[in-house]
């Protein structure tokens, strides 16, 4: 065999090997879940990460970024509201995807609590001094131990009339305010980090699912604006209407009804609803006949599948 036929057949090797990996790599992501809470998605190890444990939701949050690479360390990451996933190819499968401790990367010393002096309902942790006690002590065990939450780096403090305590990976917050069992909460620590890390705000921003995701809309948001912010008593006004989900996005579908309201008082239902199209935009216009000088005001409701929002915009009425 020539030198430059093995050139070329060790060029093919080395071709077809990067094809695959990158392959591989793109089947890792396949599966993946859009939360339109928040507008991100989760994908491949991170989502099987999270779906792991019982419930996420209360362990991690919502995504509040999409997967990047984190130029600082290699690793790819993704951060939730209560935490901050890494992915470390070098790891067994099952230890690839491991916890950021931030809590412990944005621990300082708040108001201490006083100390204990008893050990009934608390474990002690040699490895770092503290204990955990009572319902964090429940907690604490129900939902992973050290492995979930690392070891505890602080003791009862005073954050803002709550008591709080810091683990190496999260912290846990005592709400007397909710129902039994569920008091116990874990902290949003993941924003915080991602301020204190210093990265793109723009990551924060939600995407909006490819078209194989749905588009599940959870909360609707309506805001209104005149063609003519000062009429005659007499004329034509139209209202432009905009429609988005929980994310900004826009809801296409929407229905949409105004009612107006005039100086001299009442209240007057405006023309047949409309509905708001691809950009979640729709204008509505009408014919209205004033007998006083003031502030017509336009009140907005808009409907979509079970969900409502309103708004009020208004115009002057001058001569």
């Amino acid at each position: 065999m020539s030198t430059l036929s093995r050139w070329i057949k060790l060029a093919i090797i080395i071709t077809l090997t990067s094809s695959l990996g990158w392959t591989s790599a793109i089947a890792q992501q396949s599966r993946q879940r859009y939360f339109p809470e928040t507008g991100h998605t989760v994908s491949g190890e991170f989502l099987d990460a999270y779906e792991r444990v019982d419930d996420p939701q209360l362990l991690y949050g919502y995504p509040i970024t999409e997967m990047f690479k984190d130029q600082a360390t290699g690793f790819y990451i993704q951060y939730f509201d209560k935490a901050r996933f890494e992915l470390h190819m070098d790891a067994p499968a099952e230890l690839r995807v491991k916890l950021t401790p931030i809590g412990q990367f944005i621990y300082n010393a708040g108001p201490a609590l006083p100390s204990l002096d008893s050990t009934q309902g608390c474990n002690f942790f040699p490895e770092t001094g503290y204990q955990v006690c009572y319902s964090f002590l429940d907690f604490f065990k129900k939902y992973g131990g050290v492995a979930q939450f690392g070891y505890p780096i602080s003791n009862f403090e005073d954050r803002n009339g709550r008591v709080v305590q810091f683990f190496q990976i999260a912290s846990l917050e005592w709400h007397p305010e909710l129902p039994p069992g569920k008091q116990v909460v874990v902290s949003s620590l993941g924003p915080q980090y991602f301020d204190v890390r210093g990265e793109n705000p723009d990551l924060l921003k939600p995407v909006k699912p490819d078209n194989f995701a749905p588009h599940t809309v959870i909360k609707l948001h309506a805001r209104a604006f005149p063609q003519t912010s000062v009429t005659a008593l007499e004329g034509q006004q139209t209202i432009f209407v905009i429609v988005q989900d929980q994310n900004l996005f826009p809801v296409q579908g929407a229905r949409v009804t105004l009612t107006l309201s005039t100086p001299q008082g009442g209240e007057i239902q405006l023309p047949s609803p409309d509905v708001t199209n691809e950009n979640g935009i729709t204008k509505i216009s009408f014919a209205f006949n004033a007998k006083t000088q003031g502030l017509a005001q336009v009140k907005v409701y808009a409907e979509y599948q079970n969900l409502d929002a309103d708004t009020i915009t208004s115009f002057r009425l001058w001569w």
